[in-house]
């Protein structure tokens, strides 16, 4: 297991719980299609962004962590979509993804409404 139940998240990333992650988990299998990336890889939803659609996944054979930006589409779609990104490990993910998205996060939320 890359992801423990201690990992201290930085917004917008949080923690799934066992019920969202099992349809998250589904939502997945129904949009991806063969030559998908992660299409026939085992894939367990671990944490969800709070701004966007994006949800990170761990992966088995081999072990790896994706970010995917799920699109709720009612069939498969189209390769490379859903749009994928891959990390090695939590390392990797939280220095190239949780820590700018949490950067742009609270630049977001200090911008004066309206700009």
């Amino acid at each position: 297991m890359i992801v423990d139940s201690n990992i201290a998240w930085l917004d917008p990333w949080g923690a799934v719980s066992e019920p969202r992650a099992a349809k998250l988990e589904e939502e997945l299998g129904r949009e991806l299609a063969s030559g998908h990336v992660l299409f026939g890889r085992r894939a367990k939803a671990v944490a969800v962004r709070c701004d966007c659609d994006d949800v990170l996944f761990e992966l088995c054979d081999p072990t790896q962590l994706a970010i995917v930006h799920l699109g709720w589409a009612v069939h498969p779609e189209l390769p490379p979509c859903p749009r994928t990104e891959l990390y090695s490990d939590l390392a990797d993910f939280v220095e190239r993804s949780m820590k700018p998205d949490h950067l742009d996060y609270i630049d977001e939320a200090a911008q004066p409404i309206g700009v």
